[in-house]
This record gives structure tokens, sequence and C-alpha cells, in this order.
């Protein structure tokens, strides 16, 4: 696990809040049984909260009960279930914030990412972590748009090389110089 990668580049981002912490919220489209859930566990289970307050928001709930967040950490879900996702979103939906986050990070999918830019602070830096082959995306949105999102963010993280690759190769190169790769593993 690569922590210290992780926490340069949160420093890298953000000042200290008013009670000494960064406050951070991280949005995860689903929280089912996928590599993605278990790496931000991971990644929760491993940061100092002497110096982050995070916040998790996960748009899907589905099997979020399976996981042990750490007590640190306040978890929200928006809706229950896929069902209910799309039985109550719309383009339109909007889910006001109770406060002002110093980091925002969009976890997985584009959808996270669009929330964070339709829900999020304007002045407060984003970034999007890339799990995957994003190209799966481009069949159902499309690619202008993709790239749209990606060029509002401040920052990009990919989980490995080939991961980045993939992603200037699907998009585009001009985002290249956005883009870290830190590793986390899953246990």
């Amino acid at each position: 696990i690569v922590i210290p990668k992780v926490e340069n580049l949160f420093d890298r981002y953000v000042k200290i809040g008013s009670d000494g912490k960064k406050n951070i919220l991280i949005v995860i489209y689903v929280m089912a049984g996928g590599g993605c859930e278990k790496s931000l566990i991971n990644l929760l289970n491993s940061l100092d909260y002497n110096k982050y307050s995070v916040d998790v928001i996960a748009i899907i709930k589905d099997m979020g009960d399976i996981y042990n967040f750490n007590p640190n950490v306040n978890v929200r879900y928006i809706f229950n279930n896929v069902q209910e996702f799309f039985e109550n979103y719309t383009n339109e939906y909007i889910y006001p914030l109770d406060k002002v986050y110093d980091l925002e990070i969009a976890y997985s999918d584009i959808s996270s990412i669009e929330f964070l830019l339709k829900n999020g602070s304007y002045n407060t830096k984003k970034i999007a972590w890339v799990h995957g082959d994003i190209s799966y995306i481009g069949t159902y949105k499309p690619i202008e748009y993709i790239k749209s999102l990606y060029d509002k963010v401040d920052n990009i993280v990919c989980v490995s090389n080939d991961t980045k690759e993939r992603f200037i190769e699907f998009l585009d190169k001009s985002l290249e110089s956005k883009i870290d790769v830190i590793y986390i593993a899953t246990p």
C-alpha cells in the first residue's frame, strides 16, 4: 500500500481546516462487491485520522452493510439499491451537501464525477480515481462528454500504469499532465 503517496496527493491540494484537519469527501457510485470498494476500505483504514476528517457518500448502498468502514469515517447512502436509484434519479437530481470540503474525490465511475460537479463546492479541488479500463463507458455516453468531465477535475489518479495508458488512449493525451499513478492493494 502506498499511503504516503496518497497523503502527499491530498496535502498538495488542501489546507488544514479550522479543526486542524483536512476535510475530505469521497464519493463512490455503488457499494457492491468489487475491487474498487475493497480498495476504498483499504485506503480508509490506512489514513491518519489526526490529519483528515473523512466523509464517504455512496450513491447506491447495495451491499454496503458487508463492509466494515473505519469508525472515524462518516458514511452516508443516498439510495438503498439500484432499483431505487433508477426510479428516483434524474439529471436534475440535487443532493445538498451539509458542509464545504477541502478536497472532493470521485472514487469510482463517471457518476461520482457528475455528482461532485453538480453537488460539490465550485472552488473545492476535485480528484477522480480511475480503477480500470473506462472505454466501456463510451458505449452509453459520448466520448466528448466523458472527456469534458475529466477536464473539470484537478487531478486524475489511475491505479496502474496500464490503466493510465488505456485512459489516455481512450480519451486524450492532453489529460496526461493531470494523472498520477497510485497503487492501492486490496486485501
